[in-house]
């Protein structure tokens, strides 16, 4: 059955503006001018006979049919360019998803320590947020936190977190001190502050102190970085921001144990031998004293 489609390199270019949010950062990437790619996106509107973005000149915003295309037409590009590295014999891509704080502050600072074992693995790294609806992506690794299971995938535990508080060095402080400061927290990780201040018995002398509340945790994180307040986070994900010095646990026999961090992998899928790679290279560097 012939296919009824519109211009490939439209629908290319389409994905590009949806994927970079402008028109310019698509022009960039593909190497091609500004007004290439808004002739392809008027290919496209040409095409389906109505427009895919709302042009409105404050704002340049796909409209949701617009952002489904854009997103299958990534999965399928993704789907083709792992396709032709197995066959033209190349690097290999291994796509992980994981939470967005571990993938900035502990995964990605280490890549290059896993590319020195497995040079012929390229590691695509996708970033979720807590309730995303992460599954319709594609992937070959996935990095849950807490209860989450894949059906019929193998799973291998990586850590889990100890939790503790965290403070730039400028608002070192000692007990006595913490109710005068701002306690930051994230609506990604409720619940952890109050709990660790329980365990630390202080809850009553700090009941009123101020909060700065976000809606991640890595803004909250940041936050801290730069002094703002204080704030609860995990052991080792911090474990750099402590060993540098940009964050100080004040109290670091005063812990809460966090949620697990667990990998799953398809035991039957394509990229399996790449998968265990992977996480292999994960647990023994996440548990240095096991090896």
């Amino acid at each position: 059955m012939k296919r009824k489609l519109p211009s490939l390199k439209a629908l290319m270019t389409l994905e590009a503006v949806v994927r970079l949010g402008s028109m310019g950062a698509a022009a960039q990437e593909l190497g091609v001018t500004h007004g290439a790619v808004s002739k392809q996106i008027a290919v496209l509107e040409e095409w389906f006979g109505r427009a895919l973005f709302d042009h409105d000149r404050q704002r340049f915003r796909p409209y949701d049919e617009a952002q489904l295309l854009a997103r299958q037409m990534s999965l399928s590009l993704d789907d083709i360019s792992e396709l032709v590295q197995q066959i033209s014999g190349n690097h290999s891509t291994l796509r992980v998803i994981m939470q967005a704080t571990f993938a900035m502050r502990w995964v990605i600072p280490r890549l290059d320590e896993f590319y020195k074992l497995h040079p012929e693995v390229e590691v695509h790294v996708k970033t979720r947020q807590a309730n995303d609806d992460w599954r319709s992506n594609k992937f070959d690794v996935a990095i849950v936190r807490g209860d989450e299971t894949i059906k019929d995938w193998a799973g291998a535990e990586l850590f889990q977190e100890q939790i503790t508080l965290m403070a730039a060095p400028s608002l070192a402080a000692d007990k006595n001190r913490l109710k005068e400061l701002t306690f930051l927290c994230s609506d990604s990780r409720g619940g952890e502050l109050d709990q660790w201040l329980e365990v630390a018995g202080l809850a009553e002398a700090c009941a009123g102190s101020r909060r700065q509340c976000f809606d991640h945790f890595y803004a909250a994180l940041q936050a801290a970085l730069n002094g703002m307040g204080i704030v609860v986070g995990p052991l080792p994900i911090l474990e750099n921001e402590l060993a540098k010095g940009d964050l100080i646990a004040p109290f670091p026999d005063t812990v809460i144990v966090g949620p697990k961090h667990v990998a799953f992998y398809n035991p039957s899928g394509a990229n399996k031998t790449n998968a265990k790679k992977f996480i292999q290279w994960l647990q023994t560097a996440l548990n240095p004293t096991k090896t």
